[in-house]
């Protein structure tokens, strides 16, 4: 993936210092033109293709945005509303995630959701004790963190 980026940007400077005067717009018209080199270039190659890479993890940063607004009214919600019965509690989340910046990553992200945060993370790195603000089902509040977080994650991970 660097060597595609590399790459890219080689044939925008190029590209850029071949047509005078030298300005961004040829840089960047020298931006697309390498952009459909590497594109063709990584099909012969194994690995992805880098702004799959890059659209991932924007999409990572879209779907925590959203679960971040989403919870921040839900809370709010609970502490605004008068006799709300809140069902508070510690639940354990057992993950598949093996590197540490991983872990930090999905942890990170639960904890900076309002409504629930992680206590701790077993030895072994596999369970994580997670206190939870409200919540109806756990089986749905796992299955959210691992769609939502977990699996994006993943997605980034993935040839990086």
């Amino acid at each position: 993936m660097l060597v595609q980026i590399v790459m890219n940007l080689i044939f925008a400077l190029m590209w850029m210092f071949l047509f005078t005067p030298v300005a961004i717009q040829n840089f960047f018209g020298g931006w697309l033109f390498g952009l459909v080199i590497v594109y063709f270039w990584q099909r012969r190659s194994p690995g992805y293709f880098y702004l799959q890479k890059v659209w991932d993890i924007i999409f990572l940063m879209l779907v925590f945005l959203r679960e971040v607004i989403k919870s921040c009214f839900v809370v709010m919600r609970l502490v605004f509303t008068p006799g709300n019965k809140m069902r508070s509690g510690l639940i354990t989340y057992e993950t598949e995630l093996t590197a540490p910046w991983q872990l930090v990553m999905l942890s990170s992200m639960i904890t900076i959701s309002p409504g629930s945060f992680v206590i701790e993370i077993s030895p072994d790195n596999k369970v994580f004790l997670i206190h939870v603000f409200d919540f109806a089902d756990e089986e749905s509040f796992r299955r959210d963190i691992r769609v939502y977080f977990e699996d994006n994650i993943k997605r980034v991970a993935d040839e990086l």
